[in-house]
């Protein structure tokens, strides 16, 4: 016992002790009534107060939380807390119950919060401050071209673990919040990629603690997404030749790509290329349809690619497409060979080709063919003047199938080949005037407008017959007397279609 106070209105005693002693201290009541039980109070110390470390610092519906550690073994009154402004480090309140505060003047969006936590005792004594805690403060921008959302954020410092790693939760507009990536304790920026355009993307980075639970979130900060689309698909279409010569090349891509060119390659021998049409692109629909002109669809398919350039700078080439390619050619047996190659992307469904054809009076014939077949002959019907000029062309008719799911119906038309068949007379050896074969004449095939002289010789070389119409021919009769059976030769000359040609032989006639 260092003392005895009687004065009932006393709340307080002081006692000198040398420095560098701990004393413990207890009071009890002197009472002097029967039946009372003197009252002892509990022990305390003249130690100083303990600091009360931190266990995080958070943010919490868009204000900073502080969370403690309650000490053990010692009467605390209750807790200041203190945070440090432009003015020092400053009490912003005191909690009298509970081991958590939110500051409400916070502002951990816009900038870092710094706090400390001091304990206080009943005699308003407060403990010495521990390491201060830091809000997590975040900084993004996005980067139009990689389409990504690149966040940079400050260290959670003074755990006294350290931080395990950094989570990264976004969300996308308004869907719920989804766990997009980690780094380690040590990296403080990540990458969101793969966003569209116009998107609304929230996030937030979350610290973890190294061997515990315990975790700290930066602000959600949230932004509508502008960035570039690039050309994800790019598909060419067809390339079909008009009837004048021209080609309409189409093709489709997706369309919400923020294109600045295209580019039209033509090559008739690859990988050689010319480039037939270049153009800013402004507004487009797809699929887009371009004619061009003046490429020689005559000599062999004609392969294009279309090149892309967007905004970024990405150049995008599509697959190669051709033009369908018929080549003919007019046999002396009387029979036009045709073949056709067709060189068809791998999303070109091809149903079947049919063949047209066409002749000198217009008259129209179509045929159709299963897509396996590349030939077909023609056979020419002499007896019919109009197929002396015969004009093809093929249809591959199919379906493109597009990466959007479209499906378009077309059908691609190849280059026109005409082939004439060469006019010819044929003589025969032989005639009996006063039989079925009574006269002497040429069978023309194919012959339309001709200039025509027929000319005939007895064996002495006399001229006994002579025309200038192909459809007069010699009876067999001289001067009105019946030549006499024998050998005679003819020659003939025909001009036609500005060709002449001249026939010569012999015949005999028989009685």
């Amino acid at each position: 016992m260092i003392a005895t106070i009687t004065n009932q209105a006393q709340s307080s005693y002081l006692d000198n002790v040398p420095a560098g002693q701990t004393w413990y201290y207890f009071m009890k009541t002197i009472v002097n009534c029967p039946g009372i039980t003197s009252l002892q109070s509990n022990t305390i110390n003249n130690l100083p107060l303990p600091t009360i470390p931190i266990q995080v610092v958070s943010v919490s519906g868009g204000f900073a939380e502080i969370k403690w550690n309650l000490p053990s073994g010692f009467l605390n009154l209750g807790y200041i807390i203190l945070k440090s402004t432009a003015n020092g480090t400053v009490p912003i309140d005191t909690v009298f119950n509970g081991n958590s505060f939110i500051d409400l003047t916070s502002d951990p969006a816009n900038k870092q919060e710094i706090y400390y936590v001091r304990a206080l005792d009943p005699c308003f004594n407060s403990s010495v401050f521990d390491l201060p805690h830091y809000t997590i403060l975040t900084k993004e921008s996005i980067d139009p071209c990689r389409q990504s959302l690149d966040i940079e954020w400050t260290a959670y410092e003074n755990w006294v673990n350290g931080v395990a790693r950094y989570d990264v939760y976004a969300s996308t507009n308004f869907g719920p919040d989804i766990l997009v990536g980690s780094t380690s304790g040590s990296t403080l920026k990540f990458s969101i990629p793969n966003l569209t355009n116009s998107s609304f993307v929230c996030y937030f980075v979350q610290a973890v603690e190294n061997g515990s639970n315990v975790i700290s979130n930066s602000p959600i900060r949230c932004n509508v997404v502008q960035v570039n689309t690039p050309v994800l698909w790019l598909n060419p279409i067809q390339a079909d030749i008009l009837p004048n010569g021209n080609i309409d090349l189409q093709w489709s891509w997706n369309t919400d790509a923020d294109l600045v060119k295209t580019e039209v390659c033509a090559q008739l021998n690859p990988p050689s290329c010319i480039v037939t049409q270049a153009q800013d692109i402004t507004l487009v629909s797809s699929p887009q349809l371009m004619e061009l002109s003046n490429l020689p669809v005559s000599k062999g398919p004609i392969w294009f690619n279309i090149n892309t350039l967007d905004q970024c700078n990405n150049i995008v080439k599509s697959e190669t497409v051709s033009t369908i390619f018929l080549k003919a050619k007019a046999g002396d047996n009387r029979v036009n060979q045709l073949n056709w190659e067709f060189n068809s992307p791998l999303y070109f469904n091809w149903f079947s080709t049919r063949l047209v054809t066409t002749n000198i009076s217009g008259a129209i014939n179509s045929q159709l063919f299963p897509a396996t077949i590349l030939e077909y002959k023609d056979e020419v019907d002499i007896d019919r003047p109009d197929e002396q000029k015969l004009c093809y062309f093929v249809i591959a008719e199919g379906r493109v199938e597009l990466p959007d799911g479209d499906n378009i119906t077309t059908s691609i038309r190849s280059n026109i080949v005409c082939l004439e068949q060469k006019s010819k007379l044929l003589f025969p050896n032989a005639f009996a005037p006063d039989g079925l074969n009574f006269e002497f004449k040429p069978i023309g095939v194919f012959i339309l407008d001709i200039s025509y002289d027929l000319q005939i010789f007895d064996r002495w070389g006399k001229l006994v017959f002579e025309s200038a119409d192909i459809n007069k021919g010699w009876t067999g009769q001289i001067n009105g007397i019946s030549a006499p059976t024998g050998l005679y030769t003819y020659r003939a000359q025909v001009k036609n279609a500005g060709v002449t040609e001249d026939y010569t032989g012999q015949v005999m006639l028989v009685r």
